[in-house]
């Protein structure tokens, strides 16, 4: 377990914050902060989230207070599952697990990642985290887009938005992000029997390319998600397509036109 005071309060004597001063700056009462730093008591997500946000700390950081490795470094042996990922088959082990710890640690019901393809103009939907939730919700769409790439021609939804247009999209119904292939009945019952409450769309991409989308499903409305959780979730994505970038700069030029072709010529 990560000493999670300690971090808190480095990373303030870093930025040159007293405690006092980084109370009043995240609307905490005073001698709180000294009780996190301490280990006395456990901060909330919402006041870790706020002091990231004050502290201007960055994805890796963000994510430590949440004890969630995010650096590159653990990425660097996940080659053969990008490899896996572009020829048509499963996503990369290593960005499955790190979506699952996100979703446990920050309290999301469940998190999908949708592949662009390019070439075929298409959403390949590649992973989602495991829980409750996609055990019995998500495993009909998942079978359904895993085999049959949805067209972003054809796709009225967040998801393809977020990919579009290359920014966050939020919303309290499911069939914004998750039809076709799902009606919107289906939709409303899964939703109501898991108690999902609201829905985020982010673009995985960096500055030139965008490289899929994430839904993630909460159980909170969407009145509790405040602009610190949205900063620090683009922090962390950002973080996962550099990661995504980097993998796929290893792969020749050579490699990659084989493996497209390898993908389309199944279709």
């Amino acid at each position: 377990m990560h000493d999670l005071g300690s971090i808190i309060r480095d990373y303030r004597k870093r930025a040159g914050v007293s405690q006092l001063d980084l109370e009043m700056a995240i609307g905490a009462s005073p001698g709180s902060l000294s009780r996190i730093e301490n280990g006395i008591v456990n901060p909330t997500k919402e006041t870790l989230l706020n002091i990231a946000d004050v502290l201007k700390l960055d994805a890796v950081e963000t994510a430590g207070l949440f004890d969630i490795d995010l650096s590159i470094e653990q990425f660097e042996d996940s080659l053969q599952g990008i490899r896996a990922m572009l020829s048509g088959k499963v996503v990369d082990y290593a960005l499955g697990e790190k979506l699952t710890e996100i979703q446990n640690k920050l309290g999301y019901k469940g998190i999908a990642f949708s592949y662009f393809d390019q070439d075929l103009n298409a959403l390949h939907l590649r992973y989602f985290s495991t829980g409750p939730a996609v055990d019995f919700a998500f495993k009909y769409i998942l079978d359904q887009l895993s085999f049959n790439p949805q067209s972003l021609d054809n796709l009225d939804t967040y998801t393809k938005q977020c990919v579009d247009e290359n920014r966050m999209f939020t919303g309290e119904v499911l069939s914004d992000f998750a039809s076709p292939p799902l009606t919107k009945m289906q939709c409303k019952l899964i939703a109501s029997t898991i108690g999902l409450k609201s829905f985020i769309a982010l673009p995985i991409a960096d500055e030139n390319t965008v490289y899929g989308a994430l839904t993630i499903a909460r159980k909170e409305s969407l009145a509790s998600f405040n602009q610190n959780e949205a900063r620090a979730l683009e922090k962390m994505m950002k973080q996962i397509a550099d990661m995504i970038r980097g993998l796929l700069k290893l792969l020749s030029k050579e490699e990659l036109f084989k493996l497209n072709h390898e993908r389309i010529s199944r279709r």
